[in-house]
């Protein structure tokens, strides 16, 4: 599925069905994981998960719900590496407020402060998100604005559960979409388009 076209072809809307009912579930980071469950438990429950999706949905606290109106743009979230997605909240987290305390290239510092530049996040961000000992979950709050909010249930299980329920503390509401929607679009291609990004942050 291509984010960047609103074109949604059958296979399309398959690969978003397949997502909502049971890949958001294989995807989900450990932390969701049911309480004792062992490594072959997930292996298990991976390998009958297109036919038995109930059960995963069960164990990764997932609601049975109808699957929403497909979103290119989460598929696209979902399928970057999981230390890309950590990448991401790391540098929403520097464009909107710069972080002193990162260890970033050069060449990626420069290109956060010239995002943060044109967006001028300091105009708009609530007071409440402050990217300091909260950063990744603050980071959640606004890459979760970027969806529509019926796709939470499963955006969540992209990240930490501590992360997650951080981030559900905060109800923000008012952003400007288009700087949103500039945000994150643009620290996703950023991320999915250098290899520099697959290596575990040092922060």
């Amino acid at each position: 599925m291509n984010p960047d076209t609103h074109e949604i072809t059958p296979q399309d809307r398959l690969a978003w069905v397949q997502w909502w009912v049971y890949g958001c579930g294989l995807q989900a980071d450990n932390s969701w994981h049911a309480a004792g469950e062992r490594a072959g438990e997930a292996a298990l429950l991976a390998s009958v998960a297109p036919v038995y999706h109930h059960l995963l949905r069960s164990r990764r606290t997932v609601p049975d719900d109808f699957p929403a109106w497909p979103e290119p743009k989460l598929l696209h979230l979902a399928a970057l590496h999981p230390v890309q997605r950590q990448w991401v909240l790391i540098l929403i987290a520097t464009v909107c407020r710069e972080q002193p305390q990162n260890r970033l290239s050069e060449s990626v510092s420069v290109w956060c402060r010239r995002l943060a530049k044109a967006l001028r996040p300091g105009l708009w961000l609530p007071d409440t998100l402050l990217f300091n000992t909260r950063r990744d979950s603050d980071a959640l709050c606004i890459l979760r604005s970027h969806y529509p909010a019926a796709c939470w249930s499963r955006l969540r299980l992209l990240f930490p559960q501590t992360v997650s329920e951080q981030a559900e503390q905060h109800e923000i509401g008012g952003l400007p979409a288009a700087r949103i929607t500039t945000l994150c679009e643009a620290i996703m291609w950023k991320v999915s388009d250098s290899a520099a990004f697959i290596t575990p942050s040092p922060m």
